[in-house]
């Protein structure tokens, strides 16, 4: 059954851009799930070890990355965006004047 969803899913997806998006998403997910399983348990175990207060340490470390991380993303797709509606608008204004008055008689 898994290897029916598998040969069925490029079907279904308009272009394979998306296949590798959804791959993409997949991944990330796992390592997510493994460092939240496996990681941080043990390294919440390290900071009981290093102080006596009774913080959860790692957990507020790894939701502080988390943060920053989505925010970075946020912006780079904000730059990305803007920068490449910029460029269309270029390639699109100087297209009809090439021959006549954009490329100065080459």
């Amino acid at each position: 059954m898994e290897a029916l969803a598998m040969v069925m899913t490029p079907q279904k997806l308009a272009t394979p851009l998306g296949f590798l998006v959804l791959g993409t998403q997949f991944a990330g997910g796992v390592f997510l799930g493994t460092s939240m399983i496996h990681f941080l348990s043990d390294a919440s175990s390290v900071f009981e070890n290093l102080t006596s207060i009774e913080y959860p340490f790692a957990f507020m470390l790894a939701c502080g990355g988390y943060v920053v991380t989505m925010l970075a993303d946020c912006i780079v797709m904000r730059v990305a965006e803007k920068s490449e509606g910029n460029e269309h608008k270029v390639g699109v204004g100087d297209e009809g004047n090439r021959d006549e008055e954009g490329w100065g008689g080459w």
